[in-house]
């Protein structure tokens, strides 16, 4: 039988058997229900936060559905995650810690708001942040860099206790 003289050589890149012959689930994924809504305000020309009131009716619903005083829209889950930060303050100087394996905006809003995105690893079998993982990088932050990003939400509730201990927690629900 033949193999391969390298693993190069077997990448399906290279002619070599694909791993994964399904494709992809295209995204964005939209439902009717999603696409007749847009379709609406965009027929209606009334498309922006001034004119239209669907942005004010979700932020409302949404607010009341999480039992909130208020909900603010935004055009991307980018600008919440820097909205968050600059809510508890963190600019330049102050350190975020944000797990190795993430979308690029995770330590990007960092640095968009002057802070330095602190790369911690993440657990082999759940790949998310854990109290293991973040508390030896939490503990060398400066005292004012309090800050701890978790994104995405899926993290042990324990890992969440113990982080507030030591650091602010602002949780990111973008892939939710």
């Amino acid at each position: 039988m033949n193999q391969p003289a390298t693993v190069l050589d077997s990448l399906a890149l290279e002619g070599g058997a694909p791993l994964r012959t399904r494709p992809f689930t295209p995204r964005p994924v939209f439902a009717e229900d999603e696409r007749k809504a847009s379709d609406a305000v965009i027929a209606s020309g009334r498309v922006n936060y001034w004119t239209g009131g669907v942005c004010k009716a979700f932020e409302e619903e949404f607010a009341a559905m999480a039992g909130v005083a208020q909900a603010i829209s935004l055009a991307k889950g980018t600008l919440a995650l820097e909205l968050g930060l600059r809510a508890l303050g963190i600019g330049p100087g102050d350190e975020v810690i944000v797990p190795a394996k993430t979308f690029v905006a995770t330590a990007s809003c960092a640095v968009e708001v002057g802070a330095t995105p602190v790369v911690c690893d993440v657990e082999p079998n759940s790949q998310n942040l854990s109290a293991a993982t973040v508390l030896p990088a939490a503990r060398r932050l400066s005292e004012a860099s309090l800050m701890f990003l978790v994104h995405p939400t899926f993290a042990e509730a324990d890992m969440l206790d113990t982080a507030r201990a030591v650091v602010k927690v602002m949780r990111a629900a973008a892939r939710a």
